[in-house]
């Protein structure tokens, strides 16, 4: 069978990984420079868990290689670390993966790759774009491929468990107000303390990003106002404060 070659790049931040597997060379090179961040240079497919920061200010790391694949190939987390392998047979695939990954997470792809590319997130489940079927402690998962991605994984993630990107979102607030002091996962609006337009009294605002709380502290008396609605982003916090100034 002809031999194929797979370009690979992984992501791990935290807890979660995502692997990107491409027949093209350049458009992997693309993609590991998108990832990496503008202005990087040096990128190569010998990359092993270099650190940098994200788009989303988070820590992260990435790892690089590339792969002949006879037919198929898997990408997989073993041990917290990325791993890929080629494959001639789909039953040699899965004889691997329950053989040799008991303890591990990835999927399975055809080297014929739809659209030259295919990736896979792993964290507590794992999703593909691409994949014939995924596997976790070496159990292969039956269902074909999903068309979910990283980003809806990670939105899914934040807004289902209630939660956001705290550091991003305190950053936003902090720069659209002129006067904010940050505890936490709280940020407090300073900008109105001086003021007495209400009820003679200065206030300032404050938002629990983590909670998804807001309200209003008055500045000389123990009285104060919470929101009704749960405020989930910076957006939220911006227009409760804009609504009552």
């Amino acid at each position: 069978m002809a031999k194929t070659k797979i370009f690979w790049i992984a992501k791990k931040v935290d807890d979660t990984m995502q692997m990107w597997g491409y027949n093209n060379k350049r458009k992997a090179e693309e993609k590991g420079l998108e990832l990496y961040g503008v202005g990087i240079t040096d990128f190569s497919f010998k990359l092993d868990g270099e650190e940098f920061e994200d788009e989303d200010g988070d820590t992260a790391f990435i790892y690089s290689g590339q792969i002949d694949s006879f037919g198929h190939f898997l990408l997989y987390r073993a041990d917290g670390m990325p791993g890929a392998i080629g494959l001639e047979q789909e039953r040699a695939a899965t004889e691997y993966v329950e053989a040799e990954l008991p303890n591990s997470a990835g999927a399975c792809f055809s080297a014929k790759l739809k659209g030259g590319s295919c990736d896979v997130y792993m964290s507590s489940a794992v999703e593909a774009n691409g994949a014939m079927w995924t596997f976790e402690d070496g159990e292969v998962n039956e269902q074909k491929e999903t068309k979910t991605t990283m980003r809806h994984i990670h939105l899914f993630e934040q807004f289902i468990n209630e939660k956001v990107n705290i550091k991003k979102e305190i950053k936003k607030i902090a720069d659209y107000y002129d006067d904010t002091e940050t505890s936490g996962t709280e940020i407090y609006v300073k900008d109105y303390v001086e003021d007495e337009n209400v009820s003679s009294h200065g206030y300032m605002f404050w938002w629990n990003a983590e909670d998804q709380e807001c309200g209003i502290e008055y500045q000389k008396t123990a009285a104060g106002d919470e929101s009704d609605d749960p405020c989930k982003t910076a957006d939220d916090f911006i227009t409760y404060v804009n609504s009552r100034t």
